[in-house]
């Protein structure tokens, strides 16, 4: 596999969460200049260093970078070159959930032992670590956003929280541009300034939900979105970013528009996931267990399809049911093998959670034991009484493996055992 590079272009500083959003979402201009746009308002993942972004396509076995964007200082950019030309294995993330965020120390364990080490490629740069933010479209198109740390990441809760919904924006908004492509939109929605709709397309609303309630939902959106770009932007940043979903009922995408004649509206697109998968599961079963598989929460995937938690907890309970599994760990596993299938085999696959030494390589062989245990759903009491211990101890045995492989709950680490090594 070929990769092809182009100059970066440089940008400024500075920008807020909700700056980052309005970026993603912004119809019109060239791909490079939409880069560009997103890379400037990405301050809610820049750790001082600056980011880099990077628009890929893969095509003939080749992947091609169309543009690239930085903000910040030089050593950002030569970080994420020095990382293109190791040739290091992040294969297994296109193969992953529609997006991804985690450190690259952390995705440097999960390769297992005999790659380069950090140090080895980065530490004259003086760059300790680094987030990374992967959205793709089709396993075809990619956008990644690198941001260097002069530390060791460890991420907090309201911290990856944070990633989580910008790289939900981030791949419904790459989504969106590929399946526009060049030609001018028309919308199958548009609402007025205040959320009323002003034009429905005649298929638009073909959806499970009444023309009312449809409507209805778009228009709430709609003002949630003006909400979020008013002072709450300024004054509680994460409260407004939490507003502006990734999308409306796991189907729009809501922009700007402007009219000839200056007048504001609020366009509604077709953007839903299209996740394949076994024909048992609906269109959105199959989109919330492609998010399930890869470790989000129930929470996490309801503002990435903008839907409730309790109507993605109902449909993951379902999908479970129709695929017979009965754990998170079960499902990782089943959706991974699902993955590297050829579709006529989806309905057929059945595999069992056995992770590779590679995937457990960090840990100890008690800690090895909780993993494995941990990731098929048991919980700690019965992990306890398995293995002869105290509560407390598998507990604090699961911190130690949160920490060592770089996740941060178990939905995670049974979505990274499911994968297993890396290629």
């Amino acid at each position: 596999m070929r990769v092809l590079y182009k100059p970066p272009v440089r940008l400024s500083l500075g920008a807020r969460p909700v700056d980052f959003v309005e970026s993603v979402h912004r119809l019109g201009g060239t791909d490079a200049a939409w880069l560009e746009g997103l890379v400037d308002a990405a301050s809610t993942l820049d750790r001082g260093l600056g980011v880099v972004g990077v628009l890929q396509r893969l095509e003939g076995g080749v992947v091609e970078t169309l543009h690239v964007a930085v903000k910040g200082q030089d050593a950002a950019w030569r970080f994420v070159e020095r990382f293109a030309a190791a040739n290091f294995p992040f294969a297994h993330l296109s193969e992953g959930p529609p997006t991804h965020s985690a450190t690259f120390r952390a995705e440097l364990t999960r390769a297992g032992p005999g790659g380069p080490t950090f140090e080895a490629l980065c530490g004259d740069l003086g760059i300790r670590d680094a987030s990374g933010h992967l959205a793709q479209c089709g396993g075809e198109h990619f956008v990644v956003l690198v941001a260097p740390a002069r530390e060791t990441i460890v991420p907090t809760t309201a911290e990856r929280r944070r990633w989580s919904r910008a790289t939900a924006h981030l791949g419904t908004g790459l989504r969106l541009r590929v399946r526009l492509g060049a030609s001018v939109p028309v919308p199958e929605i548009v609402l007025d300034h205040r959320g009323r709709a002003l034009h429905v397309s005649p298929d638009a609303l073909d959806t499970e939900l009444p023309e009312r309630t449809a409507l209805a939902h778009l228009e709430r959106h709609s003002a949630a979105m003006r909400l979020a770009r008013g002072p709450l932007r300024e004054t509680e940043p994460d409260r407004a970013m939490s507003l502006w979903t990734a999308l409306v009922d796991g189907r729009w995408s809501l922009a700007d528009r402007i009219d000839s004649d200056g007048r504001p509206f609020v366009v509604a697109f077709r953007n839903d996931l299209g996740t394949p998968g076994p024909s048992e599961l609906s269109a959105r079963e199959r989109d919330v267990v492609a998010w399930a598989a890869g470790g989000a929460s129930l929470k996490e995937v309801a503002y990435a399809l903008g839907v409730g938690v309790s109507t993605v907890g109902g449909q993951l309970a379902s999908a479970m049911r129709k695929l017979h599994v009965t754990s998170r760990g079960e499902l990782a596993t089943l959706w991974a093998a699902m993955r590297a299938a050829v579709p006529s085999e989806h309905e057929m696959v059945r595999v069992s959670l056995d992770p590779g030494d590679d995937a457990l390589a960090p840990l100890s062989e008690a800690e090895r034991d909780v993993a494995r245990r941990a990731a098929r759903g048991e919980p700690t009491a019965e992990i306890a009484r398995a293995r002869g211990t105290a509560e407390s101890t598998v507990t604090n045995q699961l911190a130690a493996i949160f920490r060592k492989l770089g996740v941060a709950s178990r939905a995670e680490l049974a979505a990274l055992l499911a994968q297993g090594p890396c290629p």
